[in-house]
């Protein structure tokens, strides 16, 4: 009867030992293949950056070609940066710099390339550490 005892109670601790082992052993193969899932934030956040700057130079060719004329578009235009640039500090200004200088010239309103364009604008987008930059000419036609 005692030779029973003795052997379940080999069975039940190696049972245990087992057991330990196993869970070790999944502990271990799941930190390795997190490490392989993990997201990696940086490629976004710089994709980001030029997406926002393509989509700048896109609203600015947009905005100068919608209007009418130089004379009245000197007041307008200022207005329409000026609601851009506003909009831009509300949606990006914890992330980004956002810097647009620009200088409309309207004797240069009908011109087409390769004649200086009646609008030459620098877009300066500052964040993480990294600067995207950039002079363009704007044509109204």
């Amino acid at each position: 009867m005692q030779r029973k005892r003795s052997k379940h109670k080999q069975k039940g601790q190696l049972f245990i030992v087992a057991i330990v082992f196993m869970i070790g052993f999944i502990f271990i193969a799941q930190s390795i293949f997190f490490k392989y899932s993990q997201i990696e934030n940086k490629e976004p956040f710089e994709a980001k950056d030029i997406e926002l700057f393509e989509n700048i130079v896109k609203v600015i060719n947009e905005t100068i070609k919608k209007t009418y004329n130089c004379d009245d578009a000197k007041d307008s235009f200022d207005k329409k940066m000026e609601k851009l640039k506003n909009s831009l500090l509300e949606e990006y200004g914890k992330m980004y710099l956002i810097e647009i200088n620009y200088d409309l010239n309207c004797s240069n309103w009908l011109a087409v390339p390769p004649s200086p364009g009646p609008l030459n604008a620098t877009i300066i987008i500052t964040g993480k550490g990294r600067d995207v930059r950039g002079t363009f000419q704007f044509y109204h036609i």
